[in-house]
């Protein structure tokens, strides 16, 4: 990677005391570009779809809320994987239905 003055990075710091670090420099922090191009992406939707684009953004926005809210925490706590993504499945399909 080619970095240039004022490039904002991510540093990993490992050691345990101030004489023995290891700094590294980890990646890009790349998030104001991706937030322009996600606003961009509503914005295009909104203006290509109408009132359908509305619907679909909804359904995206639903999709990532069951997703975070009830299928990541309760694989974590070990519940059966596909019985939970069928779950999940149906009733993100029965919203997007709906809308």
């Amino acid at each position: 990677m080619i970095f240039k003055k004022n490039d904002r990075v991510l540093l990993l710091i490992q050691g345990s005391n101030v004489e023995n670090l290891n700094i590294t420099i980890y990646q890009y922090i790349r998030q104001k570009k991706l937030l322009f191009l996600v606003f961009f992406f509503i914005l295009l939707v909104l203006i290509v779809g109408g009132v359908k684009g509305v619907n679909a953004l909804l359904s995206v926005a639903f999709t990532i809320y069951v997703v975070s809210t009830l299928l990541l925490p309760e694989l974590i706590s070990g519940y059966n994987p596909i019985t939970l993504t069928i779950i999940c499945s149906l009733i993100i399909a029965f919203f997007s239905l709906i809308i």
